[in-house]
């Protein structure tokens, strides 16, 4: 048996220099072969210097991430670790954090997606308009996976099973896939219809799926195979700002946050039965991640 903690990310009363944009909690996280397609033009002036040094003290292991942009342009965005096993730092409140800072404060970090295996988190970087990975061993200097993303990049995803990375993109509004390697010049758009505002984005390794938020006109969580095909939605009502998404990849249950519901809800991918788990007034969440503590009998 195992029970399901949830990690919430959500806007509040805080210093004006924080603002938090997406979590993930670190964890195992599948897809076909992209198809080769021309990457769209780059802007060379957004590169950064080979000089710029990167600080981190981030390790391998157990980690929840989440990233924190400032409130002006002042700051430097950077992306945020408590290292250890939340059954320790969450009940002794002793969690410490490490963190990724950026160079300078032409870095904008976003989504966030890492895998496991190959020690690597991956982010997308929407003020250099790139997507990247930094291998946690020791190595502090990132390598581009893509370059020419929009700055409505928020959510990114990765299928571990065959190494492809996917996107939404709420300005383009569509899905992406590209294989997750350094300076790939492949990609694919996964879907590009019937989208308006993309933006919580989870892939389920073993069977194959993609799973969306998008809160345009009509706000509804849809699903397809990570090539984009056998679509449909899964929920389509009561819905305002579906933001977050967490998928329990041992059972069946799809997690969303609704930012002006102030909602933590669940449907089961496969017989529809949804639940709400909880409703906050005055609070707008954004993201969440699922730790699975696991009981033995």
């Amino acid at each position: 048996m195992f029970s399901i903690r949830f990690f919430l990310e959500y806007f509040m009363i805080a210093p004006s220099w924080m603002r938090f944009l997406e979590m993930a909690l670190l964890c195992a996280c599948v897809v076909h072969p992209p198809c080769a397609a021309e990457a769209p033009p780059v802007d060379d002036s957004r590169k950064p210097n080979s000089t710029e040094q990167w600080h981190t003290d981030v390790r391998h292991g157990k980690n929840l991430f989440w990233v924190q942009n400032p409130a002006n342009s002042s700051g430097s965005s950077r992306i945020v670790s408590i290292f250890g096993d939340p059954d320790s730092w969450v009940v002794n409140r002793t969690a410490t954090t490490s963190y990724i800072r950026a160079p300078n404060n032409r870095w904008r970090f976003t989504g966030l997606t890492f895998n496991f295996r190959k020690r690597t988190l991956y982010w997308s970087d929407t003020g250099n308009k790139k997507i990247q990975g930094l291998v946690l061993t020791n190595d502090d200097v990132p390598f581009t996976i893509f370059d020419g993303i929009s700055n409505g990049v928020h959510s990114l995803a990765l299928d571990w099973l065959t190494n492809n990375i996917y996107w939404t993109d709420s300005l383009y509004n569509w899905i992406v896939m590209a294989p997750a390697v350094p300076d790939t010049t492949l990609f694919r758009i996964v879907i590009n219809t019937d989208l308006d505002h993309p933006m919580g984005l989870v892939v389920h390794p073993f069977r194959g799926l993609l799973f969306w938020t998008d809160w345009g006109a009509v706000a509804k969580i849809e699903k397809s195979d990570t090539t984009g095909n056998s679509r449909r939605t899964i929920v389509d009502r009561d819905l305002v700002t579906p933001m977050g998404l967490a998928l329990d990849t041992d059972g069946s249950r799809l997690y969303w946050v609704d930012r002006d519901r102030g909602t933590i809800e669940s449907v089961d991918i496969f017989t529809s039965q949804r639940i709400i788990h909880f409703t906050v007034e005055d609070t707008q969440f954004v993201s969440l991640a699922l730790y699975h503590v696991m009981y033995n009998y």
